[in-house]
């Protein structure tokens, strides 16, 4: 009859094999070299940034997982545990060693991988992480320390769960491009959990930066489907947000941009939707000369100069020059000027200083009246 294997003996520095178990027990796991070291350290980093949403919890973990072979993306694995048919264990992180008569033999661990299995029975598991982390960990390799010969499973790797998501911005409804104030543009947001664990809705945090700088919180539609008050993986949640455009956005230089930012157990996300903006400034003049009859030698004629701002951007220091044919050119800066029409918004047109004959800001729609005055003279007579 066969003996059942012991438990693996902790293996030394360089990957020594531990001690076998029984006549068909296969030997205990290696124990780690200094590129195993380093490779356990930097995977217990970024466990411990996960967990407290440190920055380089990525960056640690992959350079963990560089160190062992066959691993994958999400599983840091024995290299010479499993199903291996030596019995020693292997560099790097500790190799279980594997049972006779083709059992299973003990999973790799970083205190040495468990003994072999006897006939009928598999290899003990190696331990890696303690129990501490055993909420971000799952697989079929055990997790706490002290694991032996007793039947646990050989695989000898374990696979981290991971919090992850993303976010995508964008307008749904609403002109694009924009054309001027009061319009209104209709932004979704979709939070798609894209990691392992479930995210608690009081967890989640999102808020919004609309286009002139204040912020809102937007609201929850739909996606809340299987779990209700979680945010399962592959699960989508998706909230809405909107935006009524202001005068000061058409006056700006730029497309209008939004920005979704959402929080979770230290994870942050943004992204950003942009709507473009139509900007046509333009201003249309008519000048009208205010005297009845024919002038005469003396005569004072005044014109008058009403200039609209019929664009779609306000318009800054508005002045008006005018050109008289007589004997020579003359020019002058008619001045009075005053607002003539005041449309919706009001109040929206400002003057700085009265009567200089410059129009500080003319707002799309309104009408600024500027006034002049000319005496005719004989030259003006003779050259008609």
């Amino acid at each position: 009859t066969s003996s059942t294997g012991g438990a693996g003996g902790t293996g030394g520095n360089g990957g020594a094999p531990g001690t076998g178990g029984g006549r068909d027990g296969g030997g205990g796991g290696g124990g780690i070299n200094s590129a195993g070291q380093t490779a356990i350290l930097n995977v217990f980093n970024g466990l411990q940034q996960i967990a407290t949403g440190g920055a380089q919890a990525d960056t640690d973990l992959a350079d963990g997982l560089q160190v062992s072979p066959g691993g994958t993306s999400n599983q840091i694995q024995d290299p010479a545990g499993g199903d291996q048919s030596a019995s020693t264990g292997g560099a790097g992180f500790g190799g279980g060693g594997a049972g006779s008569h083709r059992e299973s033999g003990g999973g790799g661990g970083y205190s040495g991988g468990g003994g072999g299995g006897s006939s009928g029975f598999p290899g003990g598991g190696g331990s890696f992480l303690d129990t501490g982390f055993a909420g971000l960990v799952s697989g079929t390799g055990a997790i706490t320390a002290g694991a032996d010969g007793g039947g646990n499973a050989s695989d000898g790797f374990v696979t981290i769960e991971r919090q992850d998501f993303t976010v995508s911005k964008t307008a749904v409804s609403g002109p694009s491009p924009v054309t001027g104030p009061s319009q209104t543009i209709g932004y979704q947001i979709a939070v798609a959990n894209t990691g392992d664990l479930e995210i608690d809705q009081a967890a989640i945090s999102i808020s919004d930066t609309l286009p002139d700088g204040s912020t809102a919180t937007p609201i929850f539609q739909s996606g809340d489907a299987s779990n209700p008050g979680t945010l399962d993986p592959g699960e989508t949640w998706v909230y809405t947000v909107s935006y009524t455009t202001q005068q000061s956005d058409i006056d700006a230089v730029g497309d209008l941009t939004n920005a979704a930012t959402v929080t979770a157990h230290g994870e942050v996300e943004t992204d950003t939707a942009t709507t473009t903006v139509a900007r046509n400034p333009s201003l249309q003049i008519v000048k009208t000369a205010n005297f009845t009859g024919t002038p005469g030698l003396g005569d004072t004629v005044t014109y008058t100069f009403d200039v609209t701002n019929n664009g779609n951007q306000t318009i800054s220091n508005v002045t008006v020059t005018d050109l008289r044919t007589g004997t020579s050119i003359v020019h002058t800066l008619p001045a009075n000027e005053t607002l003539l029409t005041d449309t919706t918004p009001a109040s929206d047109s400002t003057d700085t200083t009265a009567n200089d004959g410059v129009w500080a800001s003319l707002a799309p729609g309104d009408v600024v009246r500027f006034t002049s005055s000319y005496v005719i003279t004989q030259s003006d007579l003779d050259a008609n």
